[in-house]
Parts: structure tokens; C-alpha cells; sequence
């Protein structure tokens, strides 16, 4: 089965992971766990925020009414979050190793 597998990196011209690759796997990891937490925690809290202080505290507007204005502050947030993990993986530095040949 792992000559099998081998054989078909060889083919497609790609490397087995190395102990290297680990550090640039980590690294993805990390960030992509950062952006799930500010995916969850950021459109949540800021729905609850927003609802709270500034809709129904500051504008004054009752709860019924308040709902739909605080649902959109949290799709706006999930948009802002996406966006900031779109820009952070476009611009993100991928080494370039030399192929062994």
C-alpha cells in the first residue's frame, strides 16, 4: 500500500512530509484554531453587545424590534472575520524549498 503511495507522489512530483513541514503545519493549525475562536466568540458576543447597550440601551429601541439589527451587527461580523482569514492566508509566507532532483 505505501509503495502504491510512493509511487503516486512520484508521479505528481510531490515530497513525503518532513520533520520541517511539521513546523509550517503547526503554525497553520494555530491560526486556523485563532479564527475559529474569533468565529465563534466575535459575531455571539457582538450580537448580545450590540442588542444591550447600543440598540435597546442607547437608541432605545424595545426588544422585539431590537432583534433583527443585532442579528445583522453579528453577520457583519462574520464577514469582517472571514475576511481577515482570507487576507491572513493570502498573504502568508510559504517557503519555497529547492526540489531534489
Amino acid at each position: 500500500m505505501s509503495l502504491r503511495k510512493n509511487e503516486n507522489l512520484a508521479k505528481l512530483n510531490l515530497q513525503a512530509p518532513t520533520k520541517d513541514d511539521s513546523v509550517v503545519s503547526r503554525g497553520t493549525f494555530i491560526r486556523l484554531l485563532f479564527y475559529t475562536f474569533l468565529m465563534v466568540t466575535l459575531p455571539i458576543s457582538s450580537y448580545f453587545i450590540s442588542k444591550t447597550f447600543v440598540y435597546e440601551g442607547f437608541m432605545g429601541i424595545k426588544d422585539p424590534d431590537s432583534i433583527v439589527p443585532s442579528a445583522l451587527t453579528a453577520v457583519v461580523m462574520v464577514h469582517v472575520v472571514l475576511g481577515l482569514f482570507v487576507y491572513a492566508a493570502y498573504t502568508e509566507d510559504i517557503p519555497i524549498k529547492p526540489k531534489k532532483d
